[in-house]
């Protein structure tokens, strides 16, 4: 295995790696990484995980093999599975909040439209009936015009029936 090999490994882990050493009691290696609190982890049956220490803004962790077989690629594995499923469920939550935002944006502008349609309705509500401008003004006579009034004619009936016929 080749030094440059080992390097292009942990270049993946860049910004989190705080160190690859060799723990020399148990003969194995052992990867120190940071990583932020919400990721996730498990351990396997080969590879297993300690918190070291732990942050508001992260948590330290020591990735370590569970028995002396386990080779240096099967940490490293580990590693870019546990990066890439972090990072899956990162973009799954960011494309949920960008969707959530276009929600909530398409609601305000629902909601916006919405009352500017229930105030002008308010503001026309008597409109449509009566012109405003009537309200306002007296009304106007016309003193020109003579008024014509019509006497009601009514008809009495009178009792046609005399008293001869009875």
């Amino acid at each position: 295995m080749s030094e440059n090999y080992i390097d292009d490994k942990l270049r993946e882990f860049e910004g989190y790696l705080e160190s690859f050493k060799r723990d020399t009691v148990r003969g194995v290696y052992v990867i120190r990484i940071g990583l932020p609190n919400n990721w996730v982890m498990s351990e396997t049956y080969k590879i297993g995980y300690k918190i070291i220490s732990e942050s508001e803004t992260g948590k330290l962790i020591e990735i370590y093999p569970k028995n002396d077989n386990v080779k240096i690629d099967e940490l490293f594995n580990f590693c870019s599975i546990l990066f890439k499923n972090n990072k899956k469920i990162l973009e799954k939550e960011q494309e949920f909040l960008e969707k959530m935002e276009s929600f909530k944006s398409s609601l305000e502008e629902e909601t916006k439209k919405f009352y500017d349609e229930l105030k002008k309705m308010k503001d026309n509500a008597f409109k449509e009936d009566l012109d405003i401008n009537d309200i306002n003004t007296t009304p106007k006579i016309n003193l020109n015009k003579k008024k014509v009034v019509r006497k009601k004619v009514v008809k009495k009936e009178t009792n046609q029936n005399t008293s001869d016929e009875i």
